[in-house]
């Protein structure tokens, strides 16, 4: 499931042509709690790297609802 998070968020990220910095930003004016690019970059990371976190999914649904506002 982790990884099916961090495929569906790396889609979302190349479908909408978004930077890592864009995609935390939706996610601040989303949810209304903080995002950083760091944390961004974490869950989009190689796996394998110690700085590589789970990508959860409600991260997906927030980026996924922000960019249905967007449009």
């Amino acid at each position: 499931m982790e990884s099916d998070n961090r495929a569906a968020f790396l889609a979302l990220l190349a479908d909408n042509r978004l930077t890592q910095a864009m995609a935390a930003t939706l996610i601040c004016e989303y949810t209304r709690r903080p995002c950083s690019v760091r944390t961004v970059r974490s869950w989009v990371n190689d796996p394998d790297k110690p700085s590589s976190r789970t990508c959860p999914e409600w991260a997906v649904e927030a980026l996924t609802e922000a960019l249905k506002t967007r449009e």
